[in-house]
């Protein structure tokens, strides 16, 4: 019996030490689990979470950002506790255990500190406006003013980056170490990304053009390179502008902007704080801002900010060019169109002068282009149309004299009284002259004379003047001070007299004078005191003074009209940039505007609100409100230079007000760019002038003939961009439905805008090899709309005047596309660079219609088709030291 017991109990025995091994293998496994090791380089800290979770079964929840944070380092048998420290050792990120779970979050920081600073061109000594400064570790920035000025709070104490960077600039990243005892001030010098050393060695060969803003809806474009884009006679920054998304080639490749929809006197476009009201010469095709003149394009076409106010379709803002403060500096160029002079003069290294002259060809020098493009320009006028009846009838014959001249000039003066206070005066001058000469022999049945000569001259002048002071206070408070003057002058006059006997004797003359002045005053303030937030605000005062004046003589009787008007425009607003959150992004503003003589205040509100979901997607959405208090007046006088009158609103000349909504995706990964947007527009109180009446009609008469109607304008905008490489550029597509409904017009139904296109699609594609920059753009556009000649008439007793029944712009032309080209060159000889370039404009000679000729002159009226320009040649020449 003792046996079997003792059998039984180290059985017992044996079987308590079975278990115990058991339970100690199995812990040893546990233990052994938990013991992580791993060694990663440059390892996204997202995938070494990942890694902890998949071979090590831990519970790790962590925010979306850390995606954009690295991670070198190793662990060797670390518990869990240790290898999630070991990642998160260089980064600004914590950790808390909750049971079994860890959580990765963002601290709130104990100790913030500010930087602030100022952007400027490593070889001028001028600042950079629009310079994009980001520090990725906190994902917080800030984009630089006008005077190159930028502010961060809220950043953390540890050593972090500043990458700053600019279009057309090397990009530079700056390690920053935070000081606990102030705020220090950061002068960051950026190198453009093309340098034409003492050695005749060039760094960089990429070409920036555009870039996307913070602001929704916005592109920041840089007139640096333009000369290499394709050309059609002038280097042109206004027609380079519109390969951008959104802008559409304007009608017979003119200088006008039409921007989603818009007309081109819906878009606000200014010039270091002052606004431009003539922005074109001959006849509108060529810009009246020399590209040589201008760092800086900005284009607000989503959100448009609370600051500007004043036009209902975009704002495009230009920064003239800063000189160089250290050594003088100076350039000629010309082309087919025009000749140039630039010239930069620095004053005491704390400043600099920059003027710039440009002038038309001389009469006895115009080229083939220049022709043509007077001829394109002034084809639709009265007396042109009259002038294409001639060939119907063998006993009437015309002899024709045109010729026409452009000049601008340009000044900078900028000086630096010390680091906070910073002054410039910005002036610009302009000419457009026009001389049409006329002979008719056996035009009794129009002129009801059968020999007549009629000379017409046009003349535009304009001045401006805007003086600017910068001036950063401190860290938190700066203001922005400006005074502006604008003269736009039209002149026009003409003479007609008959042969009698053999003796010339005038039979009537006129002269119309149209005046406008814009005198304006604007105080900006902008305070960065307030956590998370950038608070702007403001007041503008602008004085607007128009006079017409109109002299005719018929015989022996004489008439004379003159009308004045006087408006004053007073606005404020203010605005606020607020980043709640990481990637999160409030524009808010408001802005009121109030006219004289009108009594009512005019409220917009502004909100946009911007996402960064990571680091390469983002999404972006917006509502402006925006209301219109000038307006262009169209004429068609005989002459196409008197076109443009300005007219205030009245209480007989309604304010139009828009409401804009905009909605974008943006895509940024390695080298390529993904824009997509969509855009609507709603208008009120849009109005036609009657041609008939004349602008004076509308301000002396008690009775209104506007009888206002609305407009919509709809769109979707894509852009894919390739950024870098030897072949880059861009591709867009735009689609666009714009209409207008206007009372007792139309037989009372809409009808489509005269700029309406349904498609367009450009291209642009940039490249380098031998030394050679190589360009080329082709574009294609569905067709303008146009009525047909069964929807018009012509009304007894009115004249030649031509009016519609209705189905107006039912019909299109027919598609258009072009293909250019572009070869650029540089040369280097010593200190001396010259530039030539060669351009082809449709190099396959399409022959594209741009709009169709009415012509009321021909017995029964007649319509037939105007054509674009075929295969054109362009030269282009600059010589810099």
């Amino acid at each position: 019996m003792r046996v079997v017991a003792t059998l039984s109990s180290n059985k017992k025995k044996y079987s308590n030490l079975k278990l115990l091994f058991l339970f100690w293998i199995f812990v040893s496994k546990v233990l052994a689990n938990n013991n992580i090791s791993f060694d990663l380089e440059k390892a996204n800290i997202k995938s070494a979470f990942n890694l902890l979770i998949n071979d090590y079964n831990l519970i790790i929840i962590y925010p979306d950002q850390i995606s954009e944070l690295i991670f070198s380092g190793k662990c060797n048998e670390c518990t869990e506790e240790e290898a999630i420290t070991t990642i998160l050792k260089n980064t600004n990120l914590s950790w808390k255990k909750i049971n079994k779970q860890f959580v990765i979050f963002f601290p709130k920081l104990k100790n913030k500190f500010s930087i602030y600073g100022r952007v400027f061109d490593k070889n001028s000594g001028q600042p950079i406006p629009y310079a994009n400064i980001y520090i990725q570790k906190y994902d917080k920035g800030d984009i630089s003013n006008h005077d190159g000025l930028f502010s961060i709070s809220k950043i953390g104490s540890s050593p972090c980056s500043l990458k700053v960077s600019y279009i057309g600039y090397e990009t530079i990243n700056i390690p920053l170490s935070i000081s606990h005892k102030k705020n220090t001030f950061h002068n960051i010098s950026l190198t453009p990304k093309i340098i034409h050393s003492k050695e005749i060695s060039i760094i960089g060969n990429i070409k920036d053009f555009m870039d996307q803003s913070n602001n929704p809806g916005q592109i920041s474009f840089s007139p640096r390179h333009v000369s290499s884009l394709p050309n059609l006679g002038e280097v042109d920054i206004f027609r380079s502008i519109q390969f951008l998304p959104g802008i559409q080639l304007s009608l017979g490749s003119t200088s006008n902007l039409y921007v989603r929809g818009g007309k081109s006197d819906h878009n606000l476009i200014t010039l270091d704080g002052m606004t431009l009201y003539q922005t074109s010469h001959m006849f509108g095709f060529i810009s009246g801002i020399s590209h040589e003149i201008i760092k800086d394009v900005q284009i607000f076409k989503g959100h448009i900010p609370a600051k500007y106010g004043g036009r209902v379709s975009s704002i495009i803002e230009l920064s003239s060019r800063s000189g160089n403060n250290n050594s003088l500096h100076g350039s000629v160029y010309g082309n087919l169109m025009s000749n140039g002079i630039l010239a930069e003069i620095p004053i005491f290294n704390k400043g600099n002068l920059v003027f710039n002259y440009r002038e038309s060809k001389p009469a006895n020098q115009f080229s083939k282009v220049y022709e043509s493009i007077q001829k394109f320009m002034t084809g639709d006028n009265k007396f042109n149309l009259i002038n294409a009846t001639a060939k119907q009838d063998t006993n009437q014959s015309i002899s024709y004299d045109l010729s026409s001249s452009y000049q601008d000039f340009f000044s900078r003066l900028s000086y630096l009284f010390n680091s906070k206070n910073r002054l410039t005066i910005t002036t610009v001058n302009g000419e457009d002259s026009v001389f049409e000469g006329r002979n008719f022999f056996g035009f009794s049945n129009i002129l009801e004379i059968d020999s007549t000569n009629i000379n017409e001259m046009g003349k535009i002048k304009y001045k401006g003047v805007v003086v600017n002071l910068f001036s950063d206070w401190n860290i938190k408070y700066n203001s922005h001070l400006s005074v502006s003057q604008y003269l736009y002058s039209n002149q026009y006059s003409s003479k007609q007299s008959s042969l009698f006997n053999n003796n010339s004797i005038i039979i009537g003359s006129a002269i119309k004078e149209h005046l406008f002045y814009d005198n304006s005053i604007r105080f900006n303030h902008q305070y960065r005191g307030i956590e998370d937030h950038t608070v702007t605000m403001g007041f503008e005062e602008t004085f607007y003074k128009i006079n017409f004046k109109d002299e005719n003589i018929d015989g022996n009787f004489s008439n004379t009209k003159s009308i004045k008007q006087y408006k004053h425009l007073f606005s404020f607003f203010l605005q606020d940039l607020w980043k709640p959150k990481r990637g999160l992004e409030i524009h808010t503003g408001f802005r009121i505007s109030h006219i004289n003589k009108i009594g009512k205040f005019y409220n917009e509100p502004r909100i946009a609100i911007k996402y960064k979901y990571n680091k390469t997607l983002s999404f972006e959405t917006a509502f402006t409100q925006n209301s219109q208090f000038i307006h262009k007046y169209a004429t068609e006088n005989n002459i196409r230079i008197n076109n443009n009158k300005w007219l205030i609103s009245s209480p007989n000349i309604p304010i139009t007000i828009s409401k804009n909504y905009h909605s974008g995706i943006n895509w940024d990964i390695k080298d390529y760019n993904f824009t997509y947007s969509i855009y609507l527009k709603n208008l009120n109180n849009y109005f036609l002038f009657n041609q008939s009446l004349a602008p004076q009609d509308y301000l002396s008469s008690s009775i209104n003939f506007i009888d206002p109607g609305s407009g919509k304008s709809r769109g979707i905008e894509l852009l894919l961009r390739k950024k870098t490489g030897k072949i880059n550029g861009w591709v867009t597509y735009h689609h666009n439905q714009t209409k207008y409904f206007t009372p007792n017009y139309n037989n009372n139904k809409e009808y489509l805008a005269d700029h309406d296109k349904t498609h367009e699609f450009k291209s642009v594609i940039i490249a380098n090899f031998l030394k050679l920059n190589f360009s080329a753009s082709w574009v294609f556009s569905s067709g303008r709309p146009f009525t047909q000649i069964n929807n018009l008439y012509i009304e007894s007793g009115s004249g030649y005047e031509i009016f519609t029944k209705e189905n107006y712009n039912s019909k299109r032309i027919k598609n258009s596309h072009h293909l250019d080209i572009s070869i650029t060159k540089s040369l280097y000889i010593s200190q001396v660079t010259m530039d030539i370039g060669f351009s082809i404009y449709n190099l396959y000679n399409r022959k594209n219609i741009t709009h169709k000729r009415y012509n009321p002159y021909t017995g029964t009226l007649s319509i037939s088709d105007v054509v674009m320009f075929g295969i054109t040649p362009s030269i282009y020449t600059k010589i810099s030291f």
